[in-house]
């Protein structure tokens, strides 16, 4: 029976961390463009809402209609806000995340291959 000493424990955590450390980055580098696209998107979309409703807004002769198109736009400022904030919240929580799933003794026997 082999048994894995203190020194292989520290080098089998030590490859794991790397491992981890690595992905984590490649992660984060991953959200970040995707957020980055996401923003950008959201933008011109935002920008075109607003573009619209300024037009509306600048064409309306009724009272009702103006008081409309301007609540149009302050809902539309307020849901371009909310969307921006939930992008920049996920990339401020990207991570991976790891956690022990056990620990004890493994015997390891050589068995004869089936045939």
């Amino acid at each position: 029976m082999k048994v894995i000493t203190g020194e292989t424990r520290n080098l089998l955590e030590n490859r794991h961390y790397q491992i981890w450390s690595d992905a984590r980055a490649e992660h984060v580098e991953q959200t970040m463009h995707i957020a980055d696209f996401r923003r950008g998107s959201l933008e011109t979309s935002h920008n075109a809402r607003m573009a619209l409703l300024n037009t509306q807004l600048t064409r309306a002769r009724n009272g009702r209609i103006h008081t409309m198109k301007t609540a149009q736009q302050a809902n539309a400022q307020a849901d371009y806000e909310r969307r921006k904030k939930e992008i920049e919240e996920a990339v401020s929580k990207a991570d991976i995340t790891t956690q022990p799933v056990g620990w004890g003794i493994m015997h390891v026997k050589d068995l004869p291959h089936a045939k």
